[in-house]
């Protein structure tokens, strides 16, 4: 997540995309922002605690299959990494 790769943006899109398909808002440079917390913090983030609990799975495998059909094949490693 932006250590070895160069994937926040797409992370970030990918989380958009999540959480629009379950009707909540995403606004890419708020999400953007928070990519690095765990899948947890960051649903928590804009859910909240009651609503997170509920939804956090659904989302993170949602995202997780719209970063891998979209978004993966696109991520390169950053400058120096072998």
């Amino acid at each position: 997540d932006g250590t070895l790769m160069d994937s926040v943006d797409a992370l970030a899109q990918a989380w958009v995309e999540a959480f629009q398909y379950y009707g909540h808002g995403g606004d890419f440079a708020a999400m953007r922002h928070q990519i690095g917390k765990s899948n947890d913090a960051l649903v928590r983030e804009f859910l909240g605690e009651p609503r997170a609990r509920f939804l956090a799975g659904q989302l993170e495998a949602f995202r997780a299959d719209v970063y891998a059909r979209r978004f993966l094949s696109s991520v390169s490693v950053f400058r120096g990494i072998e």
